[in-house]
């Protein structure tokens, strides 16, 4: 009798545990009544009671209450969710957390704060389902933001019509993987929104961003055979932490930057795919890959930007195209296959005009280009003769032109050529020659066309003066090299040799200026102006009398 009362006790707790797991608090069918729109209240749910972990929770169409639930304080657990088709589920705060089952949206999910956590289960926008975060929402697809995202946030059409998903604010989403699986899927993204992919990136649909963040975390390593950047990938900033992407996985692989690159992966090496920057202000990228040899951070790198993209380290591309704007190097080497960018000279050409030879030169990139010497020889006569050099730009990747005149040509056919000076004394030959036919018949002293000869700095007038005064000066002609730009200073100092205005400071043409030099910010005493260029250099005194 005691063995038999014995084993009937065993069996309670397991009678129990039946009963408690076909009642409503064990994966219990509920569904949204919406009697109002509190999440937390047990009458908006049948049967009665607020989801719990497990639950299995539906958001139908049209609610019998007639109110879409929002979600906005409290910590909060449920099993699968199913978000109708036309209906929505919003939540402003608190933090719900999914598990036992997938979280799939057919209709809106519209988080503007608040957390949403995955327990092991993806978040899903199938056929017409919309994603729209905002303000400070995040998703993050584990339980706790601490811990590394374990699952995906996907879109796919099966038939229903396009996923759609949209971030703005300062939104955030933490995923394994982020995929648009069918071709009509898009997800758009501006302000300071950021999303982090641990793994793969999907994309056979168009994702689109004006303003965010998208950083490959690389949590889970290289990316796997899911990964696809089939579809338009237009990113504004783009991180790139310790994993390979797959860039180069597909050969077509077009990336689209509009705002910052940073790779952070010292052992990328990127061979194929073509990374467009087309922003509308100035760019910069900073890649960890170590240039030369071999590691290069782009495979094609295309510049389209009206401005200009600024690289902050060392950088390699396969191929290198401008389109439009400046790569600007900022001190730094910049490598094409293996080499650094050459001086391209695309344009050489020479005409007589006045008796005298105008050369006209251009250049589509320059690296560490001191400048130009010109060289001239009568046709048929390999006797070159240095009359000329004009100062380069250094390094530019965008194009610069020159020109050069030679005032004092010899009557007959005449070749020109260009010797490019490198700023460690490194030098070529163009193959270009400009050819000539100079028919001089009176050549007249280079003063006659009106040009200064010599360097001049005029006394101001009126001295004293206040608060205004007028400063004269002359930039000559250098018949060795001819009529072209040269630095020009003209600064203003105190008496203690402290400057206090910068009147000039550019290149100018041979000719006669004046400046206007308004001193009313400046109190009275004895002043000095200086005028530099080249090796000359001459400082005048003036008095302001207020």
């Amino acid at each position: 009798m005691n063995t038999l009362n014995t084993k009937y006790r065993l069996l309670v707790p397991f009678g129990l545990f039946i009963i408690l797991f076909f009642s409503n608090h064990i994966f219990a069918q509920i569904t949204w009544v919406g009697t109002t729109t509190d999440w937390n209240t047990e009458s908006n749910w049948d049967p009665t009671g607020i989801p719990v972990s497990g639950d299995i929770v539906t958001i139908p169409t049209s609610p019998s209450g007639g109110n879409m639930p929002t979600i906005s304080s409290g910590t909060l657990a449920t099993g699968a969710v199913t978000v109708d088709s036309g209906a929505t589920l919003t939540q402003t705060g608190g933090q719900l957390t999914f598990d036992t089952g997938n979280f799939t949206i057919y209709g809106t999910f519209s988080q503007s704060g608040g957390t949403l956590l995955s327990d092991n289960k993806d978040l899903s926008f199938l056929d017409g389902g919309s994603l729209i975060q905002s303000g400070t929402g995040v998703i993050h697809m584990n339980t706790d933001t601490g811990l590394t995202p374990a699952k995906a946030v996907k879109f796919k059409d099966n038939g229903g019509g396009a996923a759609t998903g949209s971030q703005a604010g300062s939104a955030i989403i933490r995923c394994k993987d982020f995929k648009l699986e069918t071709s009509n899927c898009s997800f758009t993204q501006s302000e300071n929104g950021l999303i982090t992919v641990g793994h793969d990136w999907k994309n056979l649909g168009t994702f689109i961003s004006t303003g965010g963040t998208v950083e490959f975390t690389g949590a889970d390593g290289d990316a796997g055979p899911g990964l696809d950047f089939t579809g338009v990938n237009q990113f504004y900033n783009l991180i790139l932490d310790v994993a390979d992407p797959g860039f180069d996985d597909d050969p077509s692989t077009v990336i689209k930057v509009a705002g910052d690159f940073t790779n952070n992966n010292s052992s990328l090496n990127v061979e194929t795919a073509e990374f467009i920057f087309n922003g509308t202000s100035d760019q910069t990228i900073s890649s960890a890959s170590s240039p030369v040899p071999g590691t290069s951070t782009f495979g094609n790198l295309i510049i389209d930007n009206p401005d200009s993209v600024v690289i902050l380290t060392d950088l390699e591309t396969v191929s290198f195209t401008l389109l439009q704007g400046e790569l600007d190097e900022n001190g730094n080497d910049f490598y094409e296959d293996g080499e650094p960018l050459p001086v391209e000279l695309v344009s050489f050409t020479g005409k007589v005009k006045d008796q005298q030879v105008y050369l006209n030169w251009a250049t589509a990139t320059e690296v560490n280009n001191y400048g130009f010497e010109v060289q001239r020889t009568l046709s048929g006569v390999e006797a070159w003769e240095e009359i000329g050099f004009v100062e380069g730009h250094g390094n530019s990747n965008s194009p610069k032109e020159y020109e050069f005149i030679d005032l004092n040509p010899p009557s007959g056919d005449l070749e020109y050529r260009l010797k490019q000076i490198d700023t460690d004394g490194a030098f070529e030959y163009f193959d270009q020659i400009a050819k000539v036919n100079a028919s001089i018949t009176d050549i007249e002293d280079p003063s006659t066309d009106g040009l200064p000869t010599k360097f001049a700095l005029d006394q101001n007038y009126p001295n004293p003066f206040n608060p205004s005064t007028t400063i004269k000066y002359s930039i000559p002609v250098d018949t060795r090299r001819g009529v072209s730009a040269t630095n020009v200073s003209l600064i203003v100092y105190d008496i203690l040799g402290r400057e206090v205005a910068t009147l000039v400071n550019k290149k100018q043409q041979p000719g006669n200026y004046e400046v206007l030099f308004n001193a009313s910010h400046l109190s009275s005493g004895t002043y000095f102006y200086r005028l530099v260029s080249g090796e000359f250099t001459k400082t005048m005194k003036f008095v302001l009398l207020k």
